[in-house]
């Protein structure tokens, strides 16, 4: 197993929180996991178009919820909450304790030249979602 920038993939059983990309939910240690390198934009415009770690647990159900935020990521101590143009291009930020993230959100999108923002790990990097403006 490798993945598209030729890192090679391994399981292995859960051992910490990683919150899984398909689930976005920690799982548990029965759960085995894949550590991968994703870009959570179609294509690399800018800089901005970084390459990051993405936990995915090897048996998971997708999460489908659009109105609520995933119950794990308000468990979390930080979150990066970055929000961007279409074009790719870095608006603002902030850095935001997993409780108050939805506040976040809603901050950032008053400002209208934002369109859609990312949700990382404050502390790995790890990307975990998009939140799109809903007119």
């Amino acid at each position: 197993m490798q993945d598209e920038y030729g890192h090679l993939l391994f399981r292995q059983h859960i051992t910490g929180r990683a919150l899984c990309r398909h689930c976005l939910s920690d799982g548990n240690k029965e759960q085995q996991q894949i550590l991968f390198s994703y870009m959570p934009f179609e294509k690399s415009l800018t800089p901005y178009a970084e390459v990051g770690p993405v936990f995915v647990h090897e048996d998971c159900q997708q999460y489908h919820g659009t109105s609520v935020f995933p119950p794990d990521l308000l468990t979390r101590k930080y979150l990066m909450v970055r929000g961007y143009s279409n074009e790719q291009r870095l608006i603002a930020g902030d850095l935001s304790e997993g409780h108050a993230v939805e506040k976040s959100i809603d901050q950032l999108f008053t400002n209208p030249a934002i369109d859609f923002i990312h949700i990382n790990d404050g502390k790995t990097g790890c990307y975990f979602l998009r939140v799109e403006r809903v007119e």
